[in-house]
């Protein structure tokens, strides 16, 4: 949990950038073939997996800045305890493509390290925790496109590479690709 808490601050803290501007319609959310607040993903690579859970967005204030940010949260309902976050400065992005960028994972040993993300362009951290030590993942590169943006929902597509680490082994090399799609409702979040 420890490492939930310290990235949650790092994306606070380095991630907090203007986002695309807002879809405000109140057309209705595109299913996608999804049930709202629900996503499913695909892992292959050094971890094999096809993970569903739970899924909602997040509209939050750094309380030492007062800058916002934009987070989807995606909670598996499985014994893997796993979860991804994708982050982006300012609030609610509009529907397009973003680009998911590299976080190297060397800033949780030190998270005042400088790193610069553009305006409009997502953060991805993935953790899972199977009844041992978590593994973490931090994005290389990908792609996040939402189809539909309002108030109400957030829905799109991903997919991503990354890195990760083994906790109970630091000195193993990860590398897993990650693809899904999500339908997140807003929810309230307090990730201090």
């Amino acid at each position: 949990m420890r490492y939930y808490a310290l990235l949650l601050s790092f994306l606070f803290m380095f991630f907090l950038l203007p986002a695309c501007d807002d879809d405000n319609g109140d057309a209705d959310p595109i299913t996608i073939g999804l049930d709202p607040a629900s996503f499913e993903m695909s892992i292959t690579g050094d971890l094999t997996a096809t993970v569903r859970g739970s899924a909602i967005f997040s509209e939050v204030t750094d309380p030492d800045t007062g800058e916002t940010g934009f987070v989807i949260y995606l909670v598996s309902h499985g014994d893997d305890n796993s979860t991804l976050a994708l982050a982006t400065g300012g609030s609610r992005p509009g529907t397009g493509t973003y680009q998911i960028v590299n976080v190297d994972e060397d800033v949780m040993e030190d998270i005042h390290d400088e790193m610069e993300v553009e305006p409009g362009q997502f953060a991805a951290w993935f953790q899972t925790d199977p009844g041992e030590e978590p593994r973490l993942f931090f994005s290389n590169s990908g792609t996040l496109t939402i189809v539909e943006s309002n108030p109400q929902a957030v829905v799109g597509t991903f997919e991503l590479d990354a890195d990760g680490v083994d906790t109970a082994d630091p000195d193993a090399e990860l590398y897993i690709e990650i693809s899904g799609k999500f339908y997140t409702i807003g929810g309230a979040v307090d990730p201090f």
